[in-house]
């Protein structure tokens, strides 16, 4: 069985998503998902072509839920011979404190809840990561351009909304994004 972390598009990723969704289903579990990251840029804006090799979530908090959810990643992981970490639910430390005010709903069957973050919330997640990577700025500034932003003081408004006292260091993301998002419409 190959453990490789796979590069899943939007096509792959809803693939293994709608897999793992219909296996938990049939266990008639119950709780709740909440879908951020890449994939979710992804589930936002399928025409961008981004890949990820995971399926970053925030769950429910509930020992039931959780075991069974972890459980199922791994078969899942197995039938399609797959890293067992191709779903991550350790995302936790970086999630805003405020509810995402405008989420997607992927599936609800009334006891599983599945959604998706919307731009909003993945811009604030990407200007206060601390990563500082370019595939973060990248995101960010496409995440900018499809929400018509002008300039970074409306950003910081967005992070304003989803996060209590930013950190200042973090918010300089917020000017960094906004640069490449001008550099980005100039180059279309």
């Amino acid at each position: 069985m190959s453990i490789n972390a796979i590069n899943m598009n939007y096509h792959y990723a809803r693939e293994r998503l709608d897999n793992f969704i219909n296996k938990l289903v049939s266990k008639n579990v119950a709780g709740e998902i909440f879908i951020v990251g890449s994939t979710a840029i992804m589930f936002n804006l399928p025409e961008y072509q981004r890949v990820t090799t995971d399926i970053d979530v925030s769950i429910s908090l509930n020992k039931n839920f959780f075991q069974t959810f972890k459980e199922t990643a791994q078969e899942v992981a197995d039938e399609l011979e797959m890293s067992h970490d191709w779903i991550n639910a350790s995302v936790f430390y970086v999630m805003p404190d405020k509810k995402d005010k405008g989420p997607h709903e992927y599936f609800n069957n009334g006891t599983l809840k599945v959604r998706f973050a919307s731009k909003e919330y993945l811009l604030a997640m990407k200007v206060m990561t601390s990563r500082k990577k370019d595939r973060d700025i990248e995101d960010g500034a496409i995440l900018f351009n499809k929400l018509n932003l002008k300039d970074a003081d409306e950003v910081i408004d967005i992070v304003e909304q989803y996060y209590t006292r930013p950190p200042r260091s973090e918010l300089m993301n917020a000017f960094t994004i906004a640069k490449r998002a001008k550099q980005m419409k100039k180059l279309n």
